[in-house]
């Protein structure tokens, strides 16, 4: 199974679900997070629906976002901020975004 961690982490916390950062465990093949202590632990199990709907979108490159900051820019402060690097916008599946 494929995750996309930081997309996950959106989606749990949207449904009220509460986690301290996501991670995998290798034996057996799992998610985890961390409880109070920063002890590895499973997830609960009211993330188990999140998890079985969760569809991970492909994380744009850095260049990846560049490239879209500077098409989104309509202003020559825009694309000078694109530049920078201070730009709150990123391609995500074919469309931009706030990040």
């Amino acid at each position: 199974m494929t995750w996309n961690l930081n997309q996950l982490e959106r989606e749990l916390e949207a449904a009220g679900v509460e986690v301290r950062g996501l991670g995998t465990a290798h034996d057996p093949p799992r998610l985890i997070t961390w409880n109070e202590k920063g002890e590895l632990i499973d997830l609960p199990p009211e993330a188990q629906p999140v998890i079985e709907a969760h569809v991970p979108q492909e994380t744009p490159s850095p260049d990846e976002q560049l490239d879209a900051a500077i098409a989104a820019a309509t202003t020559l402060a825009e694309l000078k901020a694109a530049l920078r690097g201070e730009s709150g916008l990123a391609r995500v599946a074919g469309r931009m975004v706030e990040r």
